[in-house]
This record gives C-alpha cells, structure tokens and sequence, in this order.
C-alpha cells in the first residue's frame, strides 16, 4: 500500500509542475499547485494545505505586486479560503477552478 501512495504523490506531483509551468509569472496558478505539492511532502494532512496554500500565494502575490494591507486584499484571501479552497480533493487539485474562484473573489472584493 505505501508503494501504491508513493506513486501516486510523484504522479501527482508531476502532474503538478506540468501544469503550473503553462502560466505566467505574477498569476494565482503558478504558487497554488507547487505549494499544494510541497505541503503534500511535509506530512500536512491534505485538508489544511489548500487553506493553507490559497491564503499564502494570494499574500504572495499582493506583496509582488504591492498590493498588501488592503481591505479588499484581506477580502480576497477570506473569499479565497473559505469558498476556493474546499474546490481541491487530494485526488484532484481543481487548480483551474480553485483559480477561476480567486479571480472571482477579486472582483466581489473590489465592488464593495
């Protein structure tokens, strides 16, 4: 069984960095799966890592694109990790939808 998990993390991981290398710098996509994988590795139960991993790139990127510390920046994240993160099984990621939710919470957030 443990060899059967195994394979399946470096599939998935794999799948992972795949992916994440088709978009641009700057964006959501690039941190979320990499982190979700690192998060995998260290023994986190998978339900904490995309909470975790959402909150983290979101504040990543708002401190590359200077952006942090703002109401709707913390609105954002509080969107992002209450109703994008629950998007992500350990059996599939759902990176594209777990992005389109995030870009959604953004444009919610700046309207208020």
């Amino acid at each position: 069984m443990e060899g059967k998990t195994t394979r399946s993390i470096m599939i998935f991981t794999l799948f992972l960095v795949v992916l994440a290398g088709q978009f641009a710098a700057g964006d959501f996509l690039p941190c979320y799966p990499g982190c979700l994988v690192q998060c995998a590795l260290t023994g986190t139960p998978w339900f904490v890592c995309p909470v975790t991993c959402a909150a983290s790139c979101l504040i990543n990127q708002a401190t590359i694109l200077g952006t942090s510390h703002t109401n709707a920046h913390f609105c954002k994240i509080g969107c992002a990790v209450t109703k994008c993160s629950k998007l992500s099984t350990e059996g599939d990621p759902a990176v594209n939808k777990v992005n389109t939710c995030v870009n959604v919470c953004s444009e919610s957030c700046l309207k208020h």
